[in-house]
């Protein structure tokens, strides 16, 4: 009998088992290249730099789409990885006054999207500070990981940097960072929308003019120089109401950055305010901001001078740690608003603390300290109404008017 032999791989047998293992192989590549597709990518953002820079004097207006603008001729796309240099480090800015305008003129139905933008140059002459950078056009849609709006300026006679684009911020934080203590202004006039939040951080201010309806928090970083964001003109958070909450000092102790308020408007915060015990985290220096949110958090001072603090509730004014300070401006008021407050310390130093809500009576049982000519005012014009304020505990260090 003739022994059975086994064929691996011949014959039509073969043939099939080798067609078949290509076929797996092909079909393994081409399921690894598709998943691939689909893994974010890793590459490193794409900056460009803005090198148009009109000497001696800044003037006219250049535009995002023109090559010659730009460091190689080379324009920046809109992406979410795309990071725009305004000039360098060593850029020198002019030395006397004018306004260079950059217009934003690229982008899909009146939006560029970016990452992040630096304002950056060195100034020589003092009188540069009458110069203004001024960017305009598309709505600015700040996407990708820690978008940031930064200034990295130096030298004497900084020209201010001035933003009238508005701004989209969605699913994450804003840094807006001024990195000088001194005399660098970065100014932005368009409005902040989305449900993102901004942050701050550094030495400088960051004023904020335009009426920003973004629903995300305000982180007010620690920075022992001081600085923070103000709100001027006729800004506004939230529409004139804002719910998000408000952090100031949120890396620790000591003394942290400031929400000041310069705008003429009429403000309510009701979301939850914190700040650190030795930090002014609130100073009100026009308008009327009514705190009407959450302050168990809030150990840090508050002030106001020119404007008006109003009292949302008994609570609204924090915990007893901080100081509350009416400034020298006669026109500085905390408005107890038919409110009672216990243990809180009220230093006035020329304004009014006052009761204007008819009908009602404040007590106040904290400490009274007057280092000026001040006011106790109580009550309103409603004929056959009346308000009241209650001061079981002396006034010290001076007399007030009531």
């Amino acid at each position: 009998m003739r022994p059975m032999v086994s064929r691996v791989g011949g014959g039509a047998c073969g043939t099939r088992d080798r067609r078949l293992t290509g076929l797996v192989r092909r079909t393994a590549v081409a399921t690894l290249i598709a998943l691939a597709a689909l893994v974010p990518s890793t590459a490193s953002a794409v900056t460009y730099t803005w090198t148009q820079n009109p000497s001696p004097t800044w003037s006219g207006t250049y535009a995002w789409s023109t090559g010659t603008n730009w460091a190689g001729s080379t324009v920046a796309t809109s992406a979410a990885d795309t990071t725009v240099n305004i000039f360098t480090t060593t850029t020198s800015f002019p030395s006397t006054s004018g306004t260079l305008t950059s217009n934003v003129d690229l982008g899909t139905s009146g939006t560029y999207t970016l990452n992040s933008l630096g304002y950056n140059g060195t100034a020589s002459a003092a009188s540069g500070a009458g110069s203004t950078f001024l960017l305009t056009g598309a709505t600015l849609n700040m996407a990708g990981p820690a978008p940031f709006l930064r200034t990295n300026t130096s030298g004497n006679g900084r020209p201010a940097f001035i933003i009238n684009n508005n701004i989209v911020i969605n699913g994450t934080t804003l840094l807006l960072r001024n990195s000088t203590t001194s005399n660098q202004v970065f100014q932005i006039n368009g409005g902040i929308s989305g449900d993102g939040g901004v942050s701050t951080n550094q030495g400088g201010w960051v004023d904020l003019t335009g009426t920003n309806t973004f629903t995300g928090n305000v982180n007010l970083g620690l920075v022992s120089s001081g600085g923070g964001l103000r709100i001027r003109g006729s800004g506004l958070l939230g529409s004139g109401t804002y719910a998000g909450s408000i952090n100031s000092n949120v890396s620790g102790a000591g003394a942290g950055q400031t929400l000041v308020w310069d705008s003429a408007a009429f403000q309510s915060l009701t979301g939850t305010f914190t700040s650190t015990d030795g930090n002014e985290g609130l100073l009100v220096n026009a308008g009327t901001v009514s705190l009407d949110g959450n302050m168990t958090a809030y150990n840090g001072s508050m002030r106001a001078h020119g404007g008006t603090i109003r009292l949302g509730s008994a609570g609204a004014l924090g915990t007893t740690s901080g100081t509350l300070t009416i400034g020298t401006n006669s026109s500085s008021v905390v408005d107890l608003n038919g409110y009672s407050v216990v243990g809180k310390t009220v230093s006035l130093t020329g304004g009014s603390l006052s009761n204007l809500a008819i009908g009602t009576t404040s007590t106040w049982t904290g400490s009274l300290f007057s280092t000026a000519a001040s006011t106790i005012t109580i009550g309103g014009t409603v004929a056959n109404s009346a308000a009241s304020i209650a001061l079981p505990n002396a006034l010290q260090g001076g007399v007030g008017n009531v």
